[in-house]
């Protein structure tokens, strides 16, 4: 996917707890992918082997 696909969709990895109005437990809040700028963030390359590729993935997700 590219890099603006993936900032579409939620990580699943940085939902944040809010406590709740009554104080009973938290909920958390989803948050948007930042991409590239994750540290799990990897480039997927072409079959040659070429580092300009435009795509990448989650590296939490496993390899696509």
């Amino acid at each position: 996917m590219t890099e603006d696909e993936a900032k579409a969709t939620t990580c699943h990895k940085t939902l944040i707890p809010v406590a709740s109005a009554d104080g009973s437990a938290p909920w958390f809040s989803p948050q948007a992918c930042v991409g590239s700028a994750c540290m799990a963030w990897r480039w997927k390359r072409d079959n040659n082997d070429n580092p300009s590729s435009k795509f990448g993935f989650c590296g939490l997700a496993g390899r696509p």
